[in-house]
């Protein structure tokens, strides 16, 4: 496991808390971490195992891969890579190795190969019905946040509204079926890391969508 960063996770959550307005024991009603564990966190006394990020996060209204890759359980990696989207596969295995959830791996191929069977689906009367169905009750049922879910919602309201080629509307529809539907390469069970697998989805989506 990489070294704990407490000076770096201190600098990261203070900077979040300041531009929340947050006190300490704002930030415990919110996240439900108690206070005196917040104080020691931030103090370097107290370790944060990933449990804690999660709900600081949460807390804060901010995704959790930043805690991680400041308190060190990840490394952060420069955007614009070659094997960018590798690097995101060895991410989620490496945050799956910490938590010792889930020992089996996916890999780039089988998400491909998801998104062809939900691409295909998506345009189908069934599967536009699936996700019309559905896409609002999972958003409410996940309390999501964060840049990926924003990305889902813009997609929906394309989607629904018609607003793409037919390629476009199939991409978006693999995105929104593969995001309701509860059997996928990871089970959301294992939050935070159950929904990377439907952010990986997202990403790979839009950047089809941009070529």
């Amino acid at each position: 496991m990489a070294e704990y960063r407490f000076e770096t996770l201190h600098r990261v959550l203070y900077d979040l808390m300041e531009e929340k307005q947050f006190s300490i024991r704002r930030l415990s009603r919110e996240s439900g971490v108690d206070h005196a564990t917040i104080s020691k966190i931030l103090n370097g006394k107290r370790r944060a195992n990933i449990h804690h990020l999660q709900k600081l996060s949460k807390g804060l209204g901010t995704d959790v891969l930043p805690l991680m890759q400041a308190a060190g359980y990840i490394e952060e990696t420069g955007e614009g890579e070659p094997n960018e989207l590798q690097s995101v596969f060895e991410k989620m295995h490496h945050v799956l190795a910490v938590m010792d959830e889930h020992e089996r791996k996916f890999t780039e191929k089988e998400l491909q190969q998801e998104i062809i069977i939900y691409e295909e689906h998506s345009l189908t009367e069934e599967g536009k019905q699936i996700i019309l169905d559905n896409f609002q009750a999972k958003l409410a049922k996940i309390d999501g946040q964060g840049p990926y879910i924003k990305q889902l919602q813009s997609m929906f309201s394309r989607f629904i509204n018609r607003k793409g080629s037919v390629k476009e509307l199939g991409l978006m529809g693999a995105a929104l079926l593969y995001f309701v539907v509860t059997k996928d390469l990871l089970p959301d069970f294992l939050f935070p890391v159950g929904f990377m697998d439907d952010a990986i989805v997202v990403q790979v989506v839009m950047k089809q969508l941009e070529k």
